[in-house]
């Protein structure tokens, strides 16, 4: 594994973790609303999180020092009588750490799915370059 391949590796597991300072709202337990996490190359990933029963007027995505906040909340008041209701509609927040170089390029939201798409933008400083060998001028002793 190479160093870029390990550091890829390495801000995948702190940008898709929940972080452990920020917790969901109490209703919504830590695992609501389920997500994947689905890497398209090795710059980009997307976040998908199942909000089945949620318009998109109802989720905010936002970043905020360095984190990602997704939430959801339902304004309008259900007065529907369920024999049986199984899509959770309660409110939520789920918080993700995001790692340094780590950019947010948007979210879309279709048939109760909402992505939220990542890149990582490698530093100059961090990728590998090629040093160019040129003929010393200088007389080597073994000459």
């Amino acid at each position: 594994m190479t160093r870029l391949e390990k550091e890829l590796n390495d801000v995948l597991d702190a940008v898709f973790f929940p972080s452990r300072l920020t917790q969901s709202f109490a209703k919504s337990g830590a695992s609501y609303p389920p997500y994947n996490i689905i890497r398209l190359s090795d710059t980009k990933t997307v976040l998908e999180l199942a909000v089945a029963g949620f318009k998109e007027e109802d989720l905010t995505v936002t970043v905020d020092d360095g984190h990602l906040r997704v939430a959801g909340k339902k304004d309008d008041v259900d007065d529907t009588k369920y024999l049986y209701k199984g899509i959770g509609t309660r409110a939520f927040e789920r918080v993700f750490t995001l790692a340094k170089d780590t950019k947010v390029d948007g979210a879309e939201y279709a048939d109760g799915i909402l992505s939220v798409f990542f890149s990582y933008e490698v530093p100059e400083e961090k990728k590998p370059k090629k040093i160019e060998i040129t003929k010393s001028q200088k007389m080597l002793l073994t000459e």
